[in-house]
């Protein structure tokens, strides 16, 4: 079983994993970062490897470099190359604020979780459910997981593999193809320890 101290440290991870993923790399963000990943809670060898990789490519690729990755993935112009919203991967027309949007903000309603965003935009984004993550991480007691499972399990789960896929494939940079195997192996690790059984979602 998790400590209070334990679900706190993972809440502090996940609330980075939500930076990567939804904001653009800044040069202040990407300093404080080699420290903060000495101190990541998951200290596994492929979680060793993956902040390698992460390390390595801060020192080597500058910031408009890791500025343009995280665009051509994420926000375009044009065709994304890992769109990171679920609705595109459960819905059968890739459409945006598709079903699992509206279920998402209606866990979020219920869970009271609100995000400020800067305009109307669809709230199952991968980011967005890291922070929501880390918010539900960080008020939940030990004993008492059920939100975090059903976050996990219903919202992010189902799709995530397919979206950290597209990253591994596309990106040009260490820094996110780093970011996206120690995403990986965070969400796995939680899928064992709560004992989580994803919800079977078909994937176009």
């Amino acid at each position: 079983m998790q400590t209070k101290h334990q679900l706190l440290l993972a809440s502090a991870a996940s609330g980075i994993l939500h930076n990567v993923f939804y904001s653009r790399p800044t040069p202040e963000f990407l300093c404080s970062l080699s420290s903060i990943l000495k101190q990541w809670p998951l200290q596994t060898v492929p979680s060793k490897m993956a902040i390698e990789h992460i390390v390595n490519s801060i020192e080597i690729d500058d910031v408009t470099t890791l500025d343009e990755d995280y665009h051509a993935l994420f926000v375009g112009p044009g065709k994304r190359h890992a769109y990171p919203w679920g609705s595109v991967y459960t819905d059968k027309e890739k459409l945006l604020f598709g079903d699992s949007t509206v279920a998402f903000e209606h866990f979020c309603l219920s869970h009271g979780i609100e995000f400020e965003l800067d305009g109307n935009e669809p709230t199952d984004h991968v980011g967005l459910l890291l922070g929501a993550l880390s918010t539900l991480l960080k008020q939940s007691d030990p004993e008492h997981l059920q939100a975090v499972s059903s976050l996990l399990e219903v919202h992010l789960l189902p799709w995530v593999s397919a979206f950290l896929d597209a990253v591994d494939e596309n990106s040009v940079t260490g820094y996110y193809r780093g970011f996206s195997k120690l995403l990986r192996i965070w969400i796995n690790d939680w899928e064992l320890n709560l004992k989580l059984n994803p919800t079977s979602t078909r994937l176009y």
